[in-house]
Parts: C-alpha cells; sequence; structure tokens
C-alpha cells in the first residue's frame, strides 16, 4: 500500500476546480511512483461543479491512484476528466489487473452516490480496467 496521504486538498484548489488538485496531486504520484506511468487528460473545470460534487470526485481519484501505486502489475495509468452532456467524467483506465475486493469499490461507489452520480467499473479486452465515476452537472 502506498503512503501518500488520504486527505481532501486545500479548499483552495477544489474551489479551482477538480483539474487544478489532481494535477498537483500527481506531481506528488509521479515523485513517488517514478516507476508508474501516470498520464492526464482534463478538462478545465473551475466553477462547474459543487464544491461536494467535486471533492467525491477528487477522493475517488485519490483512492484510486492509492490501489493502483500498490499494485505491482501496473505500469501505466489514464486519468481523463471530460464533461458530458449532463455530468462531469472521470475516467482512470489502467493496465493493471484489476480490483481485488469489492470492498475496494464499496467506499469511491459510496462517496459518488451521496453527490448524486455513479460509479462504474469495466475490465477492457487488451487487459486492465477502467473506473468511471460521474457527477451530474445539476441534481
Amino acid at each position: 500500500m502506498t503512503d501518500l496521504p488520504l486527505n481532501p486538498p486545500d479548499p483552495d484548489i477544489i474551489r479551482f476546480g477538480l483539474s487544478r488538485a489532481i494535477q498537483i496531486h500527481s506531481e506528488e504520484f509521479r515523485a513517488k511512483y517514478p516507476q508508474k506511468k501516470l498520464d492526464l487528460d482534463l478538462v478545465e473545470d473551475e466553477n462547474l461543479l459543487p464544491p461536494d460534487a467535486c471533492l467525491a470526485l477528487y477522493q475517488v481519484y485519490q483512492e484510486r491512484l492509492q490501489q493502483l501505486a500498490g499494485d505491482a502489475q501496473v505500469d501505466q495509468i489514464l486519468v481523463h476528466y471530460y464533461p458530458s452532456r449532463t455530468h462531469m467524467v472521470l475516467d482512470i483506465k489502467d493496465d493493471g489487473r484489476g480490483i481485488s475486493q469489492q470492498s475496494d469499490i464499496t467506499a469511491m461507489k459510496a462517496c459518488i452516490e451521496t453527490a448524486g452520480g455513479q460509479l462504474l467499473v469495466s475490465a477492457r479486452p487488451d487487459g486492465g480496467m477502467t473506473l468511471t465515476a460521474k457527477v451530474p452537472f445539476e441534481r
């Protein structure tokens, strides 16, 4: 397991959007785990989501990266954050073996559902998995 803290970001960071919070955390992640390739594809999102939805997505992002940091089979991670018609979507794709226990996603799912969103997990044919969290622009 990793020792990167699972703490909420500074409120000022969330105020400027999830993209900025992810960028800051990713710098720490890359420094601590240089063997893992972490790519980001993020839309600027200042003020697109209410703070509770932004924080829920950030917590899912942070928890998933903590899981992937401890997985020796994961070499590549892609974080894609973008708007759909009615939601902001956070996809985290990896080349590992997937989530080993259902309990690994229970807290993330509850967090996203509290913000009015949903969490989907899917295996990819090329190996690895994609975790997709989405929250609506409005409730």
